[in-house]
């Protein structure tokens, strides 16, 4: 097909060979991470630097999947990172995680498609949760999205809701929750009203305007008073800092339990 002279078949071509190439560059980063877990295993490298590796290749998967048709490899590449991102070397424990998410990658590198949006959701379930220390036990099966610009005070959301027995996964930006909201369909989202690029109370109305994510709850984490909020959906939680922290937290988790209960 032309359109003023220019043959979009061609086009077509192009975008199909950037896929096979991503395909296989991909393949060959997951290979490498193999080996990397394997050479570790075998006492032959030290799990600090392997785990550094593991993050690299895990970086540069997230940043190419998007672009050439696999946003779910993006968002598995990502939780990766997440899932490792309080680690200050490579465990047992770890590493058996890790080629979770690597098959994961695979299988879905293996048939050459991003997968329905039915399969999305069981896909990114299946994955090894993060977990704390302080409450080492099974994550159920309510996933949470964290965008907060305050590394103390994720943790703290974290903690209250690793607590709860939640899954929990992280995402970087305004910009970035809105994009895995859409992809993951979390159970909830809590994100901070200011951040760097896309404000959160922007990220609140977006979710809210979309069918596809009006139902997922929203908790908006802030220092202001309502009234600097401006025009927020009825169902976003606001979540004060300061001495009502606690109460927004548990308003939230009684909105999620909510949602959880029907039908």
């Amino acid at each position: 097909m032309t359109a003023g002279g220019f043959d979009f078949s061609k086009l077509d071509n192009i975008l199909d060979q950037f896929q096979t190439e991503f395909i296989e560059d991909a393949g060959d980063n997951l290979t490498e991470v193999g080996e990397l877990l394997v050479s570790w295993q075998n006492g032959e490298r030290d799990g600090e630097s392997t785990l550094s590796e593991i993050r690299r290749s895990a970086h540069s998967i997230k940043g190419m999947g998007g672009t050439f048709g696999f946003p779910t490899i993006s968002i598995i590449a990502h939780r990766l990172e997440d899932y490792l991102s309080d680690a200050k070397s490579l465990s047992g424990a770890h590493a058996r995680d890790t080629q979770k998410f690597l098959d994961s990658m695979q299988g879905i590198l293996d048939a050459g498609a991003e997968p329905s949006q039915a399969d999305i959701k069981g896909i990114l379930r299946r994955l090894p949760a993060k977990w704390s220390p302080d409450f080492n036990q099974q994550a159920g099966h309510v996933e949470v999205l964290v965008a907060i610009n305050s590394d103390v005070l994720r943790k703290a959301v974290e903690r209250e809701f690793f607590s709860l027995g939640y899954r929990m996964v992280s995402a970087g930006s305004g910009l970035e929750a809105l994009q895995f909201a859409v992809n993951m369909r979390p159970d909830a989202v809590i994100i901070s009203a200011v951040m760097d690029d896309l404000w959160g109370t922007d990220v609140a109305r977006a979710l809210s305007a979309m069918e596809a994510t009006a139902h997922i709850p929203v908790g908006l984490l802030t220092s202001f008073d309502d009234d600097r909020l401006g025009k927020l959906p009825p169902s976003v939680v606001i979540i004060h800092k300061g001495k009502d922290f606690a109460n927004g937290l548990a308003d939230l988790a009684g909105v999620i339990k909510v949602t959880q209960d029907r039908p």
